[in-house]
């Protein structure tokens, strides 16, 4: 019997890489580098972003404390014989800064606090029947005016001044304290037999704006349809007496 034997060769484990092996090897290199930065950058982009969102909510809420701590100079008027204190309000020369509505408002209430605090017999029906123009219908307001005019009060000024005396009324400010309310400090001066009575007062009024029947008298004497709902007033001294 004849062995056969075949001879295997064997390639060497050590093969030297060729050009193309080390193209390959440094182009693997670069991708995994280039992805690398990739997710860096993204890292950092994510981190800048988080902490100018955060900076943007600090800012934000550091102003909002910043009215908190403001100081605010507010020019005040005090009156040497009461002691009253009443904010000072500036308009400029070209009264730009100053909305219609308002102005119109104030108007409106200076006009109602003289007219329904004016006793002059000669004008009484034309007085009372502005006061029911301008007061809201069944308000508290003209109910109040409407009892303290009765001829049969015994406290009202018809009973007590009658058909020779009068009230005269001088508006020294009109200030608002909200969208529909105003304070107004006035000054009354009674004349009576032997001398005047001069007294000054601070009335708070409330009003607000509805829709009157149209006719002519609203049209020309209230045409934008305020009323006063309330008015409330308290003397700012007392009685100053008779002043020759």
């Amino acid at each position: 019997m004849t062995l056969i034997t075949k001879q295997v060769r064997t390639e060497p484990t050590d093969k030297v890489a060729g050009q193309e092996d080390i193209y390959d090897q440094h182009h693997s290199w670069g991708e995994k580098n280039r992805s690398l930065r990739t997710l860096i950058g993204m890292i950092l982009l994510v981190f800048a972003v988080a902490g100018w969102a955060i900076a943007g909510i600090l800012s934000f809420s550091v102003a909002q404390l910043f009215p908190l701590v403001r100081t605010e100079v507010v020019p005040l008027i005090v009156d040497k014989n009461t002691g009253y204190m009443e904010t000072v309000t500036t308009l400029e020369k070209d009264r730009s800064g100053v909305s219609e509505l308002p102005a119109v408002q104030a108007s409106f209430v200076g006009n109602y606090v003289v007219r329904r605090e004016t006793y002059d017999p000669r004008y009484l029906s034309d007085n009372f029947d502005m006061i029911a123009l301008w007061s809201e219908p069944n308000s508290l307001a003209f109910k109040d005016y409407e009892d303290w005019m009765n001829p049969s009060n015994p406290r009202g000024p018809v009973k007590t001044m009658g058909a020779t005396g009068d009230i005269h009324p001088e508006i020294l400010s009109v200030n608002p304290l909200n969208a529909s309310t105003m304070a107004v400090r006035f000054e009354t001066r009674e004349r009576r037999r032997g001398g005047d009575v001069v007294n000054r007062w601070s009335a708070t009024v409330r009003f607000r704006q509805i829709n009157l029947p149209a006719s002519n008298r609203v049209r020309l004497y209230n045409p934008l349809g305020f009323v006063v709902t309330e008015y409330a007033k308290v003397p700012e001294n007392m009685p100053s007496g008779l002043v020759p």
